[in-house]
């Protein structure tokens, strides 16, 4: 059977310089390939292009790299003629070559027409195909000038090797992963090598939109990091063990977004539901939370933030779940492909208005300065000292009681997330509380601030807000006082609306993860509050509030 290595014969695209080379692609499943030539160091890059149908297509190796700068001022010998390339291809394309025999490639910008927007749409539309089908992904992270290759590698390899040794003996049951043991979590803690764990996922292409899709769907994908490659299935499962099982700061994987986990659980969730407690575990994928999380990625094309991920969605979705639309490509500007997209959506009518059934809950009358990345225990605190005595406008007592209202003000700043095993974060929290109750012992502050680290990961950039009624929240940066909190069933968690001049309806301005007041044990016994909305947290129902039909625009 021939392999990526070995240049297939095919359909050779003849042609001149720039846009001239690219033949028509007559069916809709046609794409280009090419065959990179044998080289050594700087040897100029010599290929060809080829057509093929996804069916017919030899075996092939995907490029994923960061486009970078769109100036081409790198050259290739395409087909005989000198073709203008951008230098982060060109570093890609000598770091994949062979010295002694030809490879067979895809790499999007120069196997894609980019000069036809039709035929850029059309091949856009193929590449979840594409990167699945590849024999291997190539992701093409740079050079590694800081020399943190040769560490980050050795220890993604060795605590990979150690969870597939372990897993070997595993039935693969829920939770059934062991924890290490006290001298290994001390030095796994220790490890100067999580320094070079964040040089690596702090890359650019870990901020990239579009790599999400090239890895997560890929049979295999290895990173290529200055001379190193490192497996991408072995840098995911140490993720997981580092999260799940380690008091490991979550810093140290640096830009690795939710939506790579996410889709790494599914794709292996087999095997990784050993490191989840069964209420724990999301076993459907969620198109929402994936665009969420996709707002913080990188992308040149405002349309491919819907472009790359839908179709990442529904390649891993159940069939029921796949999501069907005729999208205008990229001819439409990107708010019209938003609108187009949003209308398809059965739920949402015409006309721009969004009719929903929620509640209309409550305002906000205090919001904090922004907070910062690098937020400390001792600014959190001087909010926590502003509010507790003054927890309303009014006289009102706090819906969460007094023996709460600490824990309730802890769940929003850390949106009711934890980590690590459930007693290593009881014993956080505890520390934290007493700390912002003023009862803290002088141990108590290591603790209490490895419990504000992890949260400034979701406080950054947003407001510690309280409402009229004595709720606490974490809201958008956006958020102002006067504005609604509403619970709009059928969303993850509360919304903040903006009245507009017309009177009954609301500009959305984001997310506020709000605790509610009951206070109940989580599924491996600590003591949480829900979310507002959620089944057992529903307290406008107490309060005596209506549902209500809510327009949103």
């Amino acid at each position: 059977m021939p392999s990526a290595d070995t240049p297939p014969p095919g359909r050779a695209i003849t042609g001149k310089t720039g846009s001239a080379i690219y033949q028509p692609l007559l069916n809709s499943a046609d794409f280009r390939y090419l065959v990179l030539q044998p080289g050594r160091n700087c040897d100029d890059l010599v290929c060809t292009l080829h057509v093929a149908s996804l069916e017919s297509a030899p075996p092939f190796d995907a490029i994923s790299y960061v486009w970078g700068s769109d100036e081409k001022n790198q050259k290739i010998l395409c087909n005989g003629e000198r073709v203008r390339i951008t230098t982060n291809l060109r570093a890609a394309l000598l770091r994949v070559r062979k010295p002694d025999q030809p490879r067979t490639l895809w790499a999007d910008s120069i196997c894609i027409n980019q000069e036809d927007v039709e035929e850029r749409f059309q091949q856009v539309s193929l590449m979840a195909q594409i990167y699945t089908k590849a024999e291997t992904v190539l992701a093409h992270v740079g050079d590694d000038d800081g020399g943190h290759a040769p560490a980050a590698s050795s220890l993604i390899t060795e605590i990979g090797t150690m969870i597939q040794n372990t897993l070997a003996t595993l039935d693969y049951s829920h939770n059934c992963f062991p924890f290490p043991g006290k001298e290994q979590h001390k030095s796994i803690l220790a490890d100067k090598r999580l320094d070079s764990l964040k040089a690596l996922t702090t890359t650019p292409w870990f901020g990239r939109g579009w790599v999400v899709q090239e890895v997560g769907l890929a049979k295999e994908a290895v990173i290529l990091w200055g001379s190193a490659e490192i497996s991408w299935s072995m840098l995911m499962q140490c993720h997981t063990w580092v999260m799940r099982r380690t008091d490991v700061d979550w810093r140290y994987f640096g830009d690795l977004c939710d939506i790579h986990v996410g889709i790494f659980d599914q794709r292996w969730k087999t095997k990784l539901k050993s490191f989840y407690v069964s209420g724990a575990w999301q076993n459907r994928p969620d198109l929402w939370n994936i665009l969420r999380h996709a707002r913080l990625l990188g992308i040149k094309d405002e349309r491919d933030r819907l472009y790359a991920f839908v179709p990442l969605f529904n390649s891993i979705a159940p069939p029921d779940a796949a999501v069907a639309w005729e999208s205008p490509g990229y001819t439409a500007p990107y708010l019209k492909v938003y609108s187009d997209f949003a209308h398809s959506h059965p739920s949402i009518p015409q006309h721009g208005i969004l009719a929903v059934k929620g509640v209309l809950f409550d305002r906000i009358w205090f919001r904090s300065e922004p907070l910062k990345p690098a937020e400390t225990i001792d600014t959190i605190a001087s909010i926590w000292q502003r509010l507790k005595g003054d927890h309303t406008p009014t006289t009102a007592a706090s819906p969460y009681g007094p023996a709460h209202i600490t824990l309730a003000f802890m769940m929003a700043l850390c949106t009711g997330m934890w980590c690590g095993d459930a007693a290593s974060w009881t014993a956080k929290c505890d520390a934290y509380m007493a700390f912002l109750g003023g009862s803290a012992r002088a141990d108590h502050r290591a603790a209490a601030a490895q419990l504000q680290d992890f949260a400034n990961y979701y406080t950054y950039n947003r407001r510690i807000v309280a409402t009229e009624r004595g709720y606490f929240g974490m809201a958008p940066l956006t958020a102002r006082e006067g504005d609604v909190c509403a619970v709009v069933f059928g969303a993850r968690t509360p919304l903040v609306l903006r009245e507009t001049d017309t009177q009954g309806r609301y500009k959305v301005v984001g997310e506020v993860w709000i605790p509610g007041r009951t206070v109940a044990k989580n599924y491996v016994g600590m003591e949480v509050m829900y979310v507002l909305g959620r089944d057992g947290s529903k307290d406008w129902v107490a309060l005596g509030l209506d549902e209500e039909e809510i327009l949103l625009c």
